[in-house]
């Protein structure tokens, strides 16, 4: 499961971890992003991307509304065996997300995809 810590201080300070039981994992590196409008701050969606499941696979990317209180149920970006990755967003506004996935394991490869916000609301 996840640790999560709050700053209030811009990163200067930071509470106390308390467990995500929504953002299921194995001990494996994820990222999140704050997605910032368009000339502007952030717009309160913040995505978070890792493996979501017990094992390495499942990647999947989700997003909150909320400042990070809540998940949604997210989109997956692989099915199969992945691990590490990084959640950046592109001058278009796309989100990029590059990541570590295989077929029999997940180091087998390094993927790129790029992705709208519209992909991540479609069932």
């Amino acid at each position: 499961m996840r640790q999560v810590a709050w700053s209030f201080d811009a990163g200067e300070t930071f509470a106390r971890t308390q467990a995500a039981s929504d953002l299921i994992e194995p001990p494996c590196q994820a990222s999140a992003l704050a997605l910032a409008r368009a000339g502007g701050p952030s717009d309160d969606l913040i995505m978070f991307a890792n493996p979501a499941s017990r094992t390495r696979d499942h990647f999947t990317v989700r997003v909150s509304r909320d400042g990070a209180q809540t998940w949604d149920a997210g989109r997956v970006l692989q099915a199969g065996p992945s691990a590490y990755n990084d959640l950046c967003q592109l001058p278009d506004g796309r989100i990029g997300c590059l990541y570590e996935r295989g077929d029999a394991g997940p180091y087998e490869t390094i993927t790129w995809a790029a992705f709208d916000r519209a992909w991540l609301s479609e069932a």
